[in-house]
């Protein structure tokens, strides 16, 4: 038994392997994206706990809640008693 392949059934191994070949590249740069933002994801969370605690030892409270991050001294004998030492940021 001898098996016979049309230049049209080369054409779609053809098309099958370089699709393939395709999707291999484009998942292996979009699992690599997402290990690099993972790993910043980490280091941002890591800095930001670091600031939070920084600010705890230096007499402020934090207050947070969804899209909303308050700062108040929490010594205010520390600061000059003019102006107003709250900050708030939202995100």
């Amino acid at each position: 038994m001898k098996l016979r392949f049309t230049s049209r059934d080369l054409l779609y191994l053809v098309l099958l392997v370089a699709v393939n070949i395709g999707w291999s590249v484009y998942a292996g740069l979009v699992g690599s994206q997402a290990v690099i933002m993972r790993a910043e994801a980490r280091r941002w969370k890591a800095t930001a706990g670091a600031l939070e605690n920084a600010l705890k030892l230096d007499g402020w409270e934090i207050e947070q809640s969804v899209g909303n991050l308050h700062l108040r001294p929490a010594a205010p004998t520390r600061l000059p008693r003019s102006g107003n030492h709250t900050f708030a940021v939202q995100y």
